[in-house]
């Protein structure tokens, strides 16, 4: 039998949201929550005009099959991922099969405009489908971007201690006695907080984090509005599904530290992390990630996903790298070519500027 391809473009998150049951499906393939519907439903929410989306979809026999959760940018009014310019985060496109990413690629280059894909998983057939599929259509550039680290947590936990550099453990153990001789017992504790429970504990993170230096830089989620509603509707979606996870580091019964994340797939994605910078000397931060990354240890969990830019501060945990790269593709077209020629000098360049490069292991 023939297969029959249909391209349909959702405008609004209440159509997003409709398409949810069926993108969830399609989504648990990519094996990241990055993927699934209520990250992009809530970043279209919180940081896009429903005027903006484009969310290219590809049904196959009548069977959702690949997704291009797309809109239209606030700078050069490119069409870029739903939330990636604000989040920064992985992303990327969501498809079941090779067939079904080349009729979505030539989908997405038939709107007609310049597109531009952050952070994409550098080991996914996506940058090489654009180049292929749109030879004839379009100009696409790929570039390394920004990686992340994840540490492999499905080993003994001991096992993987002794991986790490023995000033790493002396450091670690040196700062929890200490904290521990001035403040009574270190303690870390990983909840699964309800609907309810996922508000209150934000807002303990952003007013940690807002006395701190993102508070001074005004960088701190009580500073930015749109962001703020990202994390509260998002994070009562994965509480309400039972993946939110709350960190806590106790000096005492003084609050140190706190990580919100994500246990999904089988994995701990770490999302925020805001520490008492009165106990700085204490290296809270250092603290409640190896606490979390011991907590996922023994859940059985795979791996801890640091989110974000990879760091040279999390090397100390002997993490393995995750490469992503940026992919823009230009119709060929005057407009395009001319806005290629633009990106070269400033958006291009100015994005390739965001990857770290790693130094040496930190102890």
């Amino acid at each position: 039998m023939t297969s029959r391809a249909e391209i349909q473009i959702v405008r609004s998150v209440d159509e997003l949201e409709r398409l949810a049951p069926e993108w969830a499906r399609l989504s648990a393939r990519h094996q990241t929550p990055l993927l699934d519907p209520d990250w992009f439903a809530c970043a279209a929410a919180a940081f896009h005009r429903d005027t903006d989306l484009r969310i290219v979809t590809v049904r196959t026999n009548g069977a959702l099959t690949a997704i291009a959760p797309m809109t239209v940018g606030k700078i050069h009014r490119h069409l870029v991922l739903i939330g990636t310019p604000v989040l920064h985060e992985p992303s990327g496109w969501i498809y079941a099969d090779l067939a079904a990413l080349q009729t979505l690629a030539k989908a997405v280059a038939g709107v007609g405009d310049v597109v531009v894909l952050d952070r994409l998983d550098a080991n996914s057939r996506l940058g090489e489908t654009l180049s292929r599929s749109l030879r004839w259509q379009a100009v696409t550039v790929t570039r390394q971007t920004s990686r992340s680290y994840v540490v492999a947590t499905n080993r003994p936990w001991e096992t993987y201690l002794a991986t790490l550099s023995a000033r790493t453990r002396k450091k670690l153990a040196g700062v929890e006695d200490k904290a521990a001789r001035e403040f009574g017992e270190v303690r870390f504790v990983r909840m699964d907080p309800t609907p309810d429970q996922a508000q209150v504990a934000l807002e303990l993170l952003v007013r940690i984090e807002a006395d701190g230096w993102k508070g001074r830089q005004g960088s701190s989620l009580s500073a930015r509005p749109e962001l703020l509603h990202f994390f509260r509707t998002y994070l009562v979606r994965a509480a309400s599904q039972g993946r939110m996870r709350l960190s806590v580091l106790w000096f005492g019964d003084v609050m140190a530290a706190a990580e919100i994340g994500v246990e999904a797939y089988g994995r701990m994605w770490g999302l925020k992390l805001a520490y008492d910078e009165r106990f700085s000397k204490y290296a809270p931060a250092v603290q409640l990630v190896h606490g979390s990354i011991a907590a996922s240890a023994h859940a059985g969990l795979e791996a801890y996903e640091f989110l974000g830019s990879a760091e040279p501060w999390q090397l100390r945990w002997r993490p393995s790298a995750k490469d992503y790269q940026l992919a823009a593709v230009y119709p060929l077209s005057g407009r395009a070519m001319a806005a290629a020629m633009l990106d070269a000098k400033s958006y291009l360049s100015k994005r390739l500027q965001r990857r770290v490069s790693p130094d040496a292991v930190v102890a």
